[in-house]
């Protein structure tokens, strides 16, 4: 029988001979044959098996060219000869393939992806919790964006596969929002990953685009006094943002405020689990500027929401208020999130506030206040998170009316 030394080249290209099926073993891997018919070329090997006390060689079929490689092969033929050779019985190797292949088409993108949504928890000091609701279509909504491939297999999804993806949305010019979905994407993977679905995370290694500056930053306090003398008008925005910088809290927690949450005499807003990022319920303290804006609120109607838009809904135009807010300012690129990060920097920084009483003031449970600390301590620090609070404000107004001053 002819020897050839296999490549994935010369196998695409030989052809049977005049009688319409040749065999030719590989010069590389002893034992390795491939059938060439008219149809199909076929990897095989034929190692000697011991059955019923006698040697026999036999003919195990490894797969068809196409849906088995040249190295899979080469590595199915060394297991098998290994096998017999042990005097163990090898297995058909052709068979436990279609096994295999079956098995991971039944695991398919979409059928995995529908499996893991309603199953979708996050991790919060320590338990798991169901996302929030725009959490949750967040994934919902970045997930979507791989439907073309609900039909895969997800172990042939590969790395170069979503980097090729996630790379398309960067060229877009959008690289905050591809770095968002891909770090939703990689949750996704690695949940199939401990499940045994897949084996690896083929999300883990792909690299992010663009540096997403506008989500690290803090501003300084000469850009604090840029925004609040922008946000000085009588409109719900600007009181918004006013809010978001002296509360610390998240857009859509303030976006979304109801009367029903506050108490103006006693200077406390009690933001509910069911709209908390955490799911834990939070107080407040408002600063006296805090409450000023929402006094001044107040006098266009005190019940339902607070900013509530032409519909009677939370606010939704965040991206057009925020562009006539960035021609207000002429800043470097920034977000409101930003405005958060800024309050439990400056905090620490500037006003020297304990890390477990910044970590109280903004409703995040880690480092200092996790594990059981963050179960019975949610109501305690309120008179220090007031303190902080309050602080914060007057620094806040000192450095306007110091820029004023100038």
């Amino acid at each position: 029988m002819a020897t050839h030394q296999f490549t994935v080249k010369w196998l695409e290209a030989v052809k049977p001979g005049p009688t319409g099926r040749d065999e030719y073993f590989d010069e590389h891997t002893p034992g390795l044959g491939l059938r060439v018919g008219v149809r199909s070329k076929t990897f095989f090997v034929m190692p000697r098996v011991l059955r019923q006390g006698q040697w026999k060689q036999e003919r195990i079929s490894l797969g068809k060219v196409g849906e088995t490689t040249l190295a899979e092969a080469r590595e199915s033929a060394k297991r098998v000869i290994a096998t017999a050779s042990a005097g163990q019985i090898p297995d058909d190797v052709a068979k436990v393939r279609r096994e295999i292949l079956v098995k991971e088409s039944a695991n398919s993108y979409g059928k995995v992806r529908a499996d893991f949504l309603p199953l979708y928890r996050v991790k919060r000091g320590g338990r798991l919790y169901p996302p929030a609701d725009r959490t949750l279509k967040s994934m919902t909504g970045a997930l979507e964006l791989l439907k073309a491939w609900d039909d895969r297999p997800m172990t042939s999804i590969t790395t170069a596969d979503l980097q090729a993806w996630h790379d398309g949305y960067v060229a877009a010019g959008k690289e905050s929002a591809a770095n968002v979905y891909l770090a939703l994407v990689r949750k996704f993977f690695g949940w199939a990953k401990e499940r045994g679905i897949i084996t690896r995370n083929p999300a883990a290694e792909v690299v992010k685009g663009g540096a997403s500056q506008a989500r690290e930053r803090v501003l300084t306090n000469d850009e604090l006094v840029a925004v609040w003398r922008a946000t000085g008008e009588d409109h719900p925005y600007h009181r918004i943002v006013r809010l978001l910088l002296l509360t610390g809290q998240r857009r859509t927690e303030v976006g979304g405020m109801d009367w029903s949450e506050v108490d103006l005499e006693a200077g406390i807003w009690n933001l509910p689990a069911a709209r908390a990022k955490n799911r834990r319920q939070h107080l407040i303290p408002l600063a006296p500027p805090a409450l000023a804006l929402l006094k001044a609120q107040a006098t266009k109607g005190a019940t339902g929401l607070v900013f509530p838009n032409s519909k009677g809904r939370p606010p939704t135009d965040w991206g057009i208020q925020k562009r006539r807010l960035d021609e207000r300012t002429h800043l470097a690129p920034w977000q409101l999130h930003d405005l958060r990060r800024s309050m439990v920097t400056h905090l620490a920084e500037d006003l020297a506030i304990p890390p477990h009483i910044i970590e109280a003031t903004i409703n995040h449970v880690s480092g200092f206040r996790s594990g059981v600390a963050g179960v019975y301590n949610r109501a305690q620090y309120l008179t220090e998170r007031r303190q902080a609070l309050d602080a914060w404000a007057n620094h806040v107004l000192a450095l306007v009316a110091a820029k004023e001053g100038e």
